[in-house]
């Protein structure tokens, strides 16, 4: 039961990322921004992914992403991130 409704979430998160969160990226960035911001942020979670093993690790897993990407001076912040990163999450496993 509660992989049906974690299931039903991740699908109302891609929503959320395709019809709110994108569209607002690409109204700030360049192409070749988006294409590199969004590769930078499926690196760092599939660096964190494979760098920290366990799926109770989901607070651990997004803090490490946090600071690699900004490490790297990505300057994207709040719901958005929370939201790219969800995405990438979803990609991966997907």
């Amino acid at each position: 039961m509660l992989d049906i409704i974690l299931k039903a979430l991740i699908a109302l998160v891609s929503l959320a990322i395709t019809g709110v969160v994108i569209p607002y990226v690409k109204s700030k960035t360049t192409n070749e921004q988006r294409v590199t911001l969004l590769d930078l942020i499926d690196t760092a979670v599939a660096a964190a992914e494979q760098t920290i093993k366990g799926s109770d690790k989901g607070n651990e897993k997004l803090e490490y992403v946090k600071a690699w990407l900004a490490e790297r001076d990505v300057k994207v912040y709040g719901n958005e991130l929370m939201a790219l990163i969800e995405s990438a999450v979803y990609s991966l496993k997907n």
